[in-house]
């Protein structure tokens, strides 16, 4: 069984955790951020129980492209790099899917992420998730 859902728009990474008052928090970006991830997920599950077993992540993100290259640099360059680091995406949907597409984010086995400009400007995270002992 194979779980693909897209999540419209540009994700952030999942920021460190931040201390006060002798509490440990987490930063209300992050908050939001998994919050979507996390609804868009619960939607692709359509109600169903969380995966089980060893699982594969897949992370497609992609970006538009900046509107002050040249036409030439836009239609060279397809590889997207800069901030925020992939493994803070990762961790960010990991920690969000977590309890609505499997049970715990320890059952990823596999994980593949990439991030590329898209062709037709539009921005989102495509997320796919199997079963990884059908690989």
């Amino acid at each position: 069984m194979s779980i693909i859902f897209t999540v419209p728009g540009r994700i952030s990474g999942k920021e460190r955790p931040r201390f006060g008052r002798g509490r440990t928090y987490t930063p209300a970006k992050t908050a939001k951020m998994e919050a979507v991830v996390k609804q868009f997920g619960a939607a692709a599950m359509m109600g169903g129980p969380p995966l089980e077993g060893p699982l594969s992540l897949e992370i497609d993100i992609y970006l538009s492209k900046p509107k002050s290259w040249s036409k030439k640099k836009k239609d060279e360059t397809l590889w997207a790099t800069g901030t925020p680091d992939l493994d803070n995406i990762a961790k960010l949907i990991g920690d969000a899917l977590q309890g609505t597409c499997f049970a715990n984010d320890s059952q990823i086995a596999a994980l593949s992420i990439m991030r590329r400009y898209s062709v037709t400007d539009t921005e989102g995270t495509v997320i796919t998730i199997r079963d990884a002992r059908k690989l």
